[in-house]
């Protein structure tokens, strides 16, 4: 996939060398007249960029959003996209504690304290098909097979 910008350059150089008009050129290379024209906007991303990082280092528990809120609220941006893009180009992440392991003595069982069974029922309908019912919710009838 070839992206604008490149065609831009062919467009250019179709233009320069061979004295074709923009209209003949943008159409054989495949690019819209609009987008051949199209002059990105220079954004200030630095001041946003250092007062994201020093609120970073001052709330290292804090992610993109919330430092967003903080950002708004400063009104340095409007957008969560831009924030997250500034972010993660900045190499910015939360810093997540490690768990800390207890240490708990062992205690050695000498006889299991109690016996778990699971227990499904089936029971046969009229019409020769059997309907299953969770364990916690039996009906019990003389007709009932337990399976375990």
């Amino acid at each position: 996939m070839v992206k604008p910008a490149s065609k831009k350059r062919v467009v250019e150089h179709l233009i320069s060398a061979y004295k074709l008009s923009e209209r003949l050129a943008c159409k054989l290379v495949g690019l819209s007249r609009t987008a051949y024209r199209y002059k990105p906007k220079q954004r200030d991303d630095e001041r946003v960029t250092t007062r994201l990082k020093e609120l970073a280092v001052e709330y290292p528990r804090y992610g993109y959003l919330l430092l967003h809120g903080l950002l708004k609220r400063e009104g340095l941006v409007k957008n969560k996209k831009r924030t997250y893009r500034l972010y993660t180009e900045q190499g910015l992440q939360v810093r997540t504690k490690k768990r800390k392991k207890l240490t708990r003595p062992r205690v050695v069982m000498d006889a299991p304290q109690c016996v778990f069974r699971s227990i499904r029922t089936a029971i046969p309908a009229s019409f020769g098909q059997a309907f299953r019912c969770r364990p916690d919710k039996l009906i019990l009838t003389s007709h009932d097979f337990l399976f375990t």
